[in-house]
């Protein structure tokens, strides 16, 4: 028995490496940057400076969506289940739109007269029935409204006296709005960049980010917030954090503290969450400019890296999309968009000689073996060394089920090569 265990552990020391996968291109991809990507009934919406300045993708092809925006588009939602769009722009197709307008699936309408300045993020209260909207703006439908506003369906609205500067991203927490930006104050009261809105009045939240927020998300019933901060709250969460509603925990050793690394977008696929922006290290190892939570750490997703920023990342039911300023991740020209299809967490593993996979890993009931040569037979084995099941299978691409196994590590042997995995 001990023979077999130490027989395994010396295969797997000498042939284990973490799986990282390539992301693929979306067609031809675009023209010029991606800033946005929205996800909405498995259809990807892409905003940008690229011609038209918005499209969607079916997973089968790009459609423009209008024409004639003479500006660009930094954010994408919905509202009433129609899309809207938000960035810097005045007129589309010669017609005055100011900054913000909802695709009525046939033309872009404006809401109202728009707004003064820029359209940086929006978040849909679908509770009231409100769209909440933030950025570098200061009039709102012709009233006062200091960088975040709501749209009722008719008009807008100020939201409490607003911000003093730039609020880049919004986001429901807890029943309450959070706002992360560049601001100093909120509601007229010291909010280091970060502030949350009770529907009566704005309030710091603890100290507040020691620079900018860019984006924010709920994840495992946590508030995730990301930007170029070095510390918030007093925690020294390195351009990641995370907050509970009562206090902030630093989300492993978030990414390079160097001026120039950031992260501007969350996103979250198949229950795991990832962060895109400008960073290269996770303090010991490269990842790129995409990096995925596993709970411990920050991990890369993909072997080859994107060669510029990440601004955008949006998910649909089976892919993961990215977009930005890169143009390729050295093996696949991508034009500022790509995606990846199939997600291998940190333990799953590439033998790169035979192109073994082995994923899920944590599996729940099915572990997925794809191989590029035949394998006769496999066994799995505890972590006794003890054999738990021996098959056949005469295949390259194969199942296994451990839907009876107990929750634990065990060890897959194939052609007399081992790997670990996990149970759940």
């Amino acid at each position: 028995m001990y023979k077999i265990l130490t027989l395994i552990s010396f295969s797997l020391i000498a042939n284990l490496s973490v799986q990282a996968q390539n992301w693929q291109n979306v067609n031809t991809g675009q023209d010029s940057t991606v800033f946005s990507l929205f996800s909405k009934n498995d259809t990807v919406y892409a905003g940008g400076l690229f011609t038209p300045v918005v499209s969607y993708y079916d997973g089968s092809n790009w459609t423009d969506i209008g024409n004639g925006i003479n500006g660009y588009v930094r954010t994408i939602g919905s509202y009433n289940n129609q899309i809207i769009a938000g960035g810097l722009f005045d007129t589309i197709n010669n017609i005055n739109i100011n900054n913000i307008a909802i695709w009525n699936g046939t033309i872009w309408d404006s809401l109202a007269s728009g707004l003064d300045g820029l359209v940086m993020g929006m978040v849909e209260d679908t509770v009231n029935n409100l769209l909440y909207v933030c950025g570098d703006f200061n009039i709102a439908g012709g009233s006062t409204a200091n960088k975040v506003a709501v749209w009722d369906g008719t008009n807008w609205s100020a939201v409490g006296t607003g911000m003093d500067f730039q609020v880049n991203t919004l986001c429901f927490y807890n029943g309450e709005l959070y706002a992360g930006g560049d601001f100093d104050s909120a509601g007229g009261a010291s909010a280091f960049h970060f502030a949350k809105w009770d529907g009566t009045n704005w309030s710091v939240v603890v100290s507040g980010a020691s620079l900018q927020v860019n984006d924010m998300i709920v994840f495992e019933n946590e508030l995730y917030v990301a930007g170029k901060f070095s510390s918030i709250g007093g925690v020294a969460g390195k351009r990641i954090a995370k907050w509970n509603g009562t206090d902030w925990a630093t989300v492993g050793s978030g990414t390079n503290s160097g001026v120039n690394n950031e992260v501007f977008v969350l996103e979250i696929y198949k229950g795991m969450l990832y962060a895109g922006g400008r960073f290269q290290t996770n303090y010991s190892d490269t990842i790129g400019n995409v990096a995925r939570w596993n709970g411990s750490d920050w991990m890369q997703v993909t072997q080859n890296f994107l060669d510029d920023r990440v601004y955008a990342l949006g998910a649909t039911s089976n892919a993961i999309y990215v977009g930005g300023v890169f143009q390729s991740d050295g093996i696949n020209t991508l034009n500022y968009v790509g995606k990846m299809s199939e997600v291998l967490g940190q333990s799953e593993i590439e033998l790169n000689q035979n192109n073994v996979l082995i994923y899920p890993n944590p599996a729940e009931n099915t572990l997925n073996i794809s191989t590029e040569n035949v394998i006769q037979s496999y066994q799995v084995y505890n972590m006794l060394g003890e054999l738990i099941i021996s098959k056949t299978v005469n295949s390259s691409n194969f199942q296994v089920n451990i839907s009876h196994l107990k929750s634990g590590m065990y060890f897959i042997n194939l052609e007399g090569k081992s790997f670990k995995f996990q149970k759940k």
